[in-house]
């Protein structure tokens, strides 16, 4: 490490102790902190990741907090912040003692720590409910909520697609601003009504491809109608069954520091309210059912992007090279591969449960108006390919005292399978291990699974995976996985079949309900293939990552709340590359005052993108940040909330990146010329 680099971070670590040192007597509840697992999906992920719908919903349970006295299983999933050990415990605890009379109750149930409650409280209550909605339908309009968010943001820096810098089919038609409308009904979990709008930068509105206004519009009408007739969805919705190898729309989990939480916690059918263009169903679904057999139904009908090759230019035939998740049309070659593909899918799911025991099938098949091409690249041998795509599966779920058994065995249409086979125990109140075991066919295919896994796609890999939490004390606890890997195929950039592992340890401490420090150590162990010498053919390469993190939590005061981070990256490959960050943020929520500021302060230094580190930034209810620091530079960034009254709140965000050793930001037509990159945000919500 170079005397810079030594500066740098013995500089960020007495900072961090400054600030950390000393006693912290303050009484406000910090809010929940899943930062740590979005943080492991970007680490995992070189894509851009849409993380609006984790936001989406934990916006909407602060609006609508759950009921832990009056909620079933499946809505307790649904809430998707417990995992299976604390849901089952919840209940329990209620069957043979009662109803909570106080949240500080579920200390006493495995599972559940102080620490962990204190951030689950703005999501949660305890209170009898009024009335119920299913029963009186009229009462929607008088008891429900609605709001209206509208939000404008965009870079000010001019970036090149804008500029005659870009040939003419690659600048953008449109303007830089990135606009967004959103509109809800909400009563409880009953009853949801939305309305989406969403023009990306660079897309033109009222004008040109777009002159219908915006790019996107998304359309939900949701109910629980009664007791028999579960569920009907009409337009926009998500379906996640299972353990995800069949039907699995939007956002799913793997790996991260919450070490217990890695089966899935599927909500079946709900209403889709994110503005990600891609990753949703489009049409009817139904769910009905009794106390112990569901039935769903799905029927999907959309348009993609698609890249495509003319293969017959007299009759108009075309195959699809790939199809388009970014749902960005905003030059010539974006536009023309805009909703060149119907998809339709249909399926359904069966579930039957009594007591502990649960039992699934699930069915998909999915349809596409052009084949697709199956790649020409060795890798990409048993890629799907055709025009249908079909699978099934068996599910289940048994809960035997404190360990539950799940797992789900899945097939394609060419019986090829991928199975996934686990375990959580809660060997003592203070001690539980999570154990599960993947089977992936390199030759498994399947256009709507999102399961556990360590690639891209779900085909070709195998794991094993162990994972304990430890609580050691009432202010310590411990957290660590391992998890070891296969890959028995090419895989894209891996010319040879591969092994890999990862294991990560954690402590935390919690001295105080206002107070969270944690240590974190990270290995992984993933070869790659690399040029030796010039000349040469690719060999694979041992590439070790190890990331090592120091983060504090707390707050000052009732209005004062601070974050502090140091974190250091060191990769072993065909040369050591090395990388670190310090972050500092501050939050004043000044109680009876309108207005709430946050400020956030960054510096970093890394050899190469290779030894990127990610960082969460506080957002507006509904969006989500989650940018990755690499090269030599700082950023900041300030948030300002205003809650004009009890119906109107303004948000405006600003932030800027600085590099010390750049004179181009990022490529092609999104680069900006110069060494920084700043951009606004502003948003109105208006309830009702």
């Amino acid at each position: 490490m170079n005397k810079n680099k030594i500066e740098f971070v013995s500089c960020s670590i007495v900072v961090l102790l400054l600030f950390t040192v000393g006693k912290v007597n303050a009484q406000s509840n910090p809010i929940l902190d899943n930062s740590q697992r979005l943080e492991s999906v970007a680490e995992q992920n070189d894509q851009v990741t849409d993380f609006s719908e984790l936001e989406e919903q934990l916006s909407f349970y602060k609006e609508n907090p759950i009921d832990l006295n009056n909620s079933s299983d499946e809505e307790l999933q649904n809430f998707g912040l417990l995992n299976s050990l604390q849901i089952g415990g919840l209940l329990l605890h209620i069957n043979k003692f009662g109803k909570l009379i106080r949240l500080e109750e579920l200390q006493s149930i495995d599972g559940f720590d102080l620490a962990f409650i204190q951030q689950i409280l703005p999501y949660v209550k305890i209170s009898e409910p009024l009335f119920d909605l299913r029963l009186h339908p009229k009462s929607l309009w008088e008891q429900g909520k609605q709001q209206l968010t509208l939000q404008w943001q965009r870079v000010l820096e001019k970036q090149n697609g804008y500029t005659d810098i870009s040939t003419n089919a690659s600048r953008y038609m449109g303007d830089p601003n990135h606009l967004k409308l959103k509109y809800r009904l909400v009563a409880g979990r009953y009853f949801s009504l939305g309305l989406n709008a969403e023009k990306d930068p660079g897309e033109q509105f009222f004008a040109g491809a777009q002159k219908s206004g915006f790019d996107f519009y998304s359309f939900h009408l949701f109910m629980r109608p009664g007791k028999y007739i579960k569920i009907i969805s009409i337009g926009d919705y998500q379906v996640q069954f299972s353990q995800g190898l069949v039907a699995w729309s939007g956002m799913s989990f793997g790996k991260s520091s919450d070490v217990i939480s890695i089966k899935k916690q599927a909500a079946g059918i709900k209403p889709y309210t994110s503005s990600n263009e891609f990753s949703f169903l489009r049409g009817l679904a139904l769910s009905v059912g009794n106390k112990n057999l569901t039935i769903d139904n799905w029927i999907s009908y959309r348009k993609l992007d698609a890249n495509t090759t003319i293969t017959d230019t007299l009759i108009n035939l075309y195959e699809l090279n790939s199809i388009g998740a970014s749902g960005l049309h905003r030059n010539e070659y974006e536009i023309a591969d805009r909703n060149k593909v119907h998809q339709e899918i249909i399926g359904s799911h069966l579930q039957w449960q009594k007591n502990a025991i649960k039992f699934e099938l699930t069915y998909e098949l999915a349809h596409y108006s052009q084949p697709l091409l199956k790649g020409e690249a060795f890798y990409q041998l048993y890629n799907w390919y055709g025009k249908d795509a079909m699978n099934y599966s068996a599910g289940y779920t048994w809960q035997f005292r404190n360990i539950e058994f799940f797992g789900e065995s899945a097939f394609d249409r060419e019986g090829n399978m991928a199975t996934i086979n686990g375990c959580l125990a809660a060997l003592d109140p203070k001690v539980s291990i999570s154990l599960m075991h993947r089977s992936f066919s390199p030759k498994y295919t399947s256009v709507n699974a999102n399961p556990f896994r360590e690639g891209t796609k779900t085909q070709n890999e195998k794991g094993f995976y162990f994972g304990t939490q430890i609580l050691a004390s009432r202010v310590f606890k411990i957290a660590f996985y391992f998890d070891s890997f296969k890959f028995p195929w090419l895989r894209y950039q891996v010319d040879a079949p591969t092994n890999g592992s990862e294991w990560l340890g954690q402590i935390t401490y919690t001295p105080a309900r206002t107070t969270e420090i944690y240590l974190r150590i990270k290995r992984q162990n993933k070869p790659r293939d690399e040029t030796l010498h010039e000349h040469s053919i690719d060999e694979q390469v041992p590439t070790i990552k190890t990331n090592i993190r120091f983060n504090a939590h707390f707050k000052l005061s009732a209005s004062f709340a601070m974050l502090s981070r140091v974190e250091w990256v060191q990769l072993n490959s065909i040369e050591k590359q090395t990388g670190s960050l310090f972050l500092e943020e501050l939050q004043f929520h000044p109680m009876g005052k309108p207005i709430s500021i946050i400020l956030s302060y960054q510096m970093f230094n890394t050899d190469s993108y290779d030894t990127r580190i990610y960082a969460y930034e506080q957002d507006f209810p509904g969006s989500s940040s989650i940018p990755a620091s690499y090269y030599l530079g700082n950023s900041y960034y300030m948030m300002i909330r205003y809650h004009c009254n009890r119906n109107l709140d303004f948000w405006m965000r600003y932030g800027r990146t600085l590099y010390d050793n750049k004179t181009v930001i990022g490529s092609a037509s999104e680069a900006v010329q110069g060494n920084h990159k700043s951009d606004i945000k502003v948003q109105m919500r208006y309830s009702f």
